[in-house]
This record gives C-alpha cells, sequence and structure tokens, in this order.
C-alpha cells in the first residue's frame, strides 16, 4: 500500500490514462497529451527536429507508439523526482529533530 503514497504511481496513472483518452480520440487535439505546452520535456522534444518523427506523424496528424511511451516516461521521470525530493526533506527533518 505504499506506492500508493508516491508521486511516481499516481504520475504514471495520470500519463497512462492521458494516452488512453489521446488513444480513444477523446483528446482528438492532444491538448491533454501535451499538457497545454506545460510540460517542458515533452513540449521541447516535440518542436525538435530529431524527435519529432518519434512522437508524431505529421502526414495522418495523429501521435505514435513511441510518443505514449515517451509520455509514460517523463511521467515516471516527475515522480521520481518529486518522491526524491519529499525523501530528501523528510530525511532532513528526520536528522534535524534527532540532534
Amino acid at each position: 500500500m505504499k506506492i500508493i503514497k508516491t508521486f511516481s504511481f499516481w504520475f504514471v496513472l495520470v500519463s497512462i490514462f492521458v494516452c488512453y483518452l489521446n488513444f480513444t480520440d477523446q483528446d482528438d487535439k492532444g491538448l491533454l497529451f501535451f499538457f497545454f505546452g506545460l510540460d517542458p520535456i515533452l513540449y521541447h522534444m516535440v518542436y525538435s527536429e530529431t524527435f519529432r518523427s518519434f512522437i508524431f506523424d505529421e502526414s495522418a496528424d495523429e501521435i505514435l507508439w513511441g510518443g505514449y511511451l515517451l509520455r509514460v516516461t517523463i511521467g515516471l521521470f516527475y515522480g521520481l523526482t518529486l518522491d526524491f525530493i519529499l525523501y530528501q526533506v523528510k530525511n532532513k527533518k528526520r536528522n534535524k529533530g534527532g540532534k
């Protein structure tokens, strides 16, 4: 039950849900998938020429499987980063209180 309390779990779960919504054409413009441009890593990758063909098929105007995989991976990265920061803060409080 401890995994439910982690950011990693929830970020991956939300990322999978967003990918599902996009895959079933409930997010046909990709607004949720790209989080309105607020996701700096994915937003930068879409507009760099090396990753665009891996993420987005411009001729069919759809997101490719690599894009879905990247969305979930980036969600995991953000979750692990927040979990690490939270761990550091808790560890610092624990060490500070013991002195």
